[in-house]
């Protein structure tokens, strides 16, 4: 059985130290830090996530609908979504209609 031993490393609670000094824990935690913050800034165009699915030559139609991609059973779908969502909250939000509550 191996021996697991867990620290919280604080690097990130004092930002005004030498990196130089912090012990190696410290080192690689800062090290990490830089890395990743270069990456997000600079992250090359093929690994940036996209909202839109890869759409594969099979594929002669999808719909996407609030970020869910809809391949199949629309109506269903379309069901669930009218029933999950208070209809006179939305027709007086897009309209300005003062209707009550259904």
């Amino acid at each position: 059985m191996a021996n697991i031993k867990l620290s919280w490393v604080k690097v990130h609670q004092d930002d005004k130290s030498d990196v130089e000094l912090l012990p190696l824990e410290g080192k690689l935690n800062a090290k990490a830090d830089t890395d990743i913050n270069q990456f997000r800034a600079n992250t090359p165009p093929h690994l940036v996530p996209s909202l839109t699915p890869t759409v594969f030559p099979s594929e002669k139609a999808f719909l996407t609908i609030e970020g869910s991609v809809i391949t199949g059973s629309l109506q269903q779908w379309l069901r669930e979504l009218y029933s999950s969502i208070n209809i006179a909250e939305y027709i007086r939000t897009k309209t300005g209609i003062a209707i009550p509550d259904m």
